[in-house]
């Protein structure tokens, strides 16, 4: 680990103590919860939409009854189920044991849909690959930069050497352990952190994946900084960013043409209709996402929607088997590429950065 790992706050190197990390320079300690270590900013603060005291909580539920789900299916409908449970709630054993039994039906194995999204985005990667002159991935390091509950980790782990996971939610890491477990992946190491503030050496990672997660955090600019620090100069960034322009339905809330919206409305219409306080959520619409990469990104990036010679797409809505239908056309497939790459690239449903270091 310590080829990769060091102290978030002096980018010291750290040693392994007495079952625990500890920084060489500032004597920081980082522990391990529930086998996953906490690299994270010790004074952290609550962030948007997230409670770290109530992450803690949930996280302590899951790891009691981690062993009584064998799949991530059933681990991922417990964490569900409990996190919206009221806190007066979570210390009552019968009710968790209740819902346990109840969940017990949707424990079930990953289906192919499930498992394709990692190799679905290295396919995308692929077709970008002599553009950027990106090696094979190979004995290269990976981040995933997000996780999330980990729906990429597996095409990830069969493509790279190792794989480092990384995520601010104890809760979610647990679940993507989970998934490691049943789908045998031995080489992806999980750590909780923060995107704003990685616990990675500078110029150590071969290829950063982040899919809908900049929308999510407090400082965008220090997220990019720090994907600019720890990216080596061979390799390759993967981001997508929901539009916030989108003439397409915005995926967090079902909105379209969010962003063209006033901001009163916005906040009164998704609180009336899904009752969300839509404001833990930071879309960025074309400008934005270009100024934020110029400002904070040394190297070169492409901003796209989609890579003009795709054949295929994890999703399978009628939309974007429509759209794959055409972009891979013979004859329609320069024509419409153009359209949805370049004159209707800024009220396309998401954004897609493709960017490499300079060397």
């Amino acid at each position: 680990m310590n080829n990769y790992f060091c102290c978030y706050k002096c980018r010291s190197d750290l040693f392994f103590k007495d079952g625990s990390f500890e920084c060489i320079k500032c004597n920081l300690k980082y522990q391990s919860n529930h086998g996953i270590f906490d690299l994270r900013n010790i004074d952290s603060q609550d962030t948007k939409g997230f409670s770290i005291k109530k992450d803690f909580v949930i996280s302590n539920i899951i790891s009691k009854y981690f062993d009584k789900f064998k799949y991530f299916n059933g681990i991922l409908k417990f964490y569900e189920k409990v996190s919206l449970l009221d806190d007066n709630v979570l210390n009552d054993d019968s009710k968790l044991n209740e819902i346990t039994y109840e969940l017990q039906k949707f424990d079930n194995p990953q289906t192919a849909d499930q498992i394709i999204h990692g190799y679905d985005i290295l396919n995308k990667v692929n077709l970008y690959r002599e553009e950027f002159n990106f090696p094979d991935f190979k004995k290269n390091v990976c981040l995933e930069n997000g996780a999330g509950h980990g729906l990429f980790i597996d095409g990830f782990s069969k493509n790279f050497e190792k794989v480092i996971v990384i995520d601010f939610s104890l809760s979610y890491l647990l679940i993507c352990k989970k998934l490691c477990e049943e789908r045998k992946i031995n080489n992806a190491i999980l750590i909780c952190a923060s995107v704003e503030e990685l616990p990675i050496k500078s110029n150590v990672i071969d290829f950063i994946h982040s899919n809908n997660v900049i929308e999510h955090v407090t400082n965008q600019d220090f997220m990019i900084k720090e994907i600019s620090r720890v990216l080596s100069n061979k390799g390759l960034l993967f981001l997508l960013s929901p539009n916030k322009n989108s003439a397409y339905f915005e995926p967090h809330y079902g909105l379209p043409f969010y962003g063209f919206f006033p901001l009163k409305f916005r906040y009164w219409y998704i609180y009336k209709t899904r009752k969300i306080d839509c404001r833990d959520v930071s879309l960025l619409n074309l400008k934005e996402l270009k100024n934020i990469f110029y400002k904070n990104f040394n190297g070169r990036s492409r901003l796209t929607f989609l890579p003009s010679k795709l054949k295929k797409t994890a999703q399978t809505s009628l939309i974007r088997k429509i759209i794959v239908f055409l972009i891979s056309n013979r004859i329609l497939g320069s024509i419409f590429s153009f359209l949805i790459n370049k004159l209707f690239i800024g009220i396309v449903p998401y954004h897609v950065i493709i960017a490499k270091k300079n060397d």
